[in-house]
């Protein structure tokens, strides 16, 4: 089934998700989302799509930047993944799909879910690494991963990170590469899933302050001070770091 976001179209695989396809096509999937990847990406950029889950943003990203890395360590999501670039030969060469969990530290490690017993669902996280249904995993940091990149490093626009609930663990444990290169980042936090939620939005704040500015996914100004109120420490929320 074909995909039509904006300007931009793209090619699907009519299976189970064919409904949610429906819901990009028809805009009531996280407009601002892609409105962030027009903003930052241009025929010469390199995206980052940490939790490319079946390809959403990955897909609408190659039809605008020139490389676009897929980070997917979701077995039965990164099949559907695979599939769906697959059926897209005219943008394959743009995308790599890296079979590999970004985290804090790196090593094994364990994905979890209290969702899906199989996976795939977009919710599998390694903040569930000791959920009652599991799945090992290679781990990487942000920093080494960018350093595996090549010329792609250097043409990195944009940074988007979405994986469930570690998404403080993957940036604190790469601060200092942050600190040094500052790409773009577009990440979703998720603090409703956190029980003690204070300390990680505040650890957040402060691997955050070396960024010029943070900004919603509708690119207006957000002070740093609002991520610890109430709304903030009990929901799900997009921020934009440039």
């Amino acid at each position: 089934m074909d995909v039509t976001v904006g300007r931009h179209r793209f090619t699907v695989v009519d299976d189970e998700h064919g409904r949610f396809w429906r819901r990009v096509s028809a805009r009531d999937w996280e407009p601002d989302s892609f409105a962030v990847l027009d903003h930052f990406l241009t025929p010469t950029s390199t995206f980052l799509d940490i939790g490319a889950w079946i390809g959403p943003l990955t897909l609408y990203a190659a039809r605008i930047a020139g490389a676009c890395h897929a980070i997917e360590p979701d077995e039965r999501a990164r099949t559907c993944l695979q599939t769906n670039i697959a059926v897209n030969p005219d943008l394959m060469e743009r995308i790599t799909i890296h079979p590999v969990a970004i985290a804090g530290s790196a090593g094994p490690g364990r994905l979890g879910s209290i969702t899906s017993q199989v996976g795939g669902d977009s919710m599998s996280s390694l903040l569930y690494c000791d959920a009652p249904i599991t799945w090992p995993v290679d781990c990487v940091t942000l920093e080494d991963f960018v350093g595996t990149l090549g010329p792609d490093a250097a043409r990195l626009d944009l940074v988007k990170l979405d994986i469930e609930g570690s998404e403080v663990e993957v940036l604190s444990g790469s601060r200092h590469y942050l600190q040094r290169n500052r790409p773009s980042l577009f990440v979703s936090v998720h603090a409703r899933f956190w029980a003690d939620p204070l300390p990680r939005l505040e650890r957040l704040m402060d691997v955050l302050s070396c960024y010029r500015e943070l900004l919603t996914p509708r690119l207006v100004p957000l002070d740093p001070r609002r991520l610890l109120d109430a709304d903030h420490r009990h929901g799900l929320f997009e921020l934009v770091a440039i």
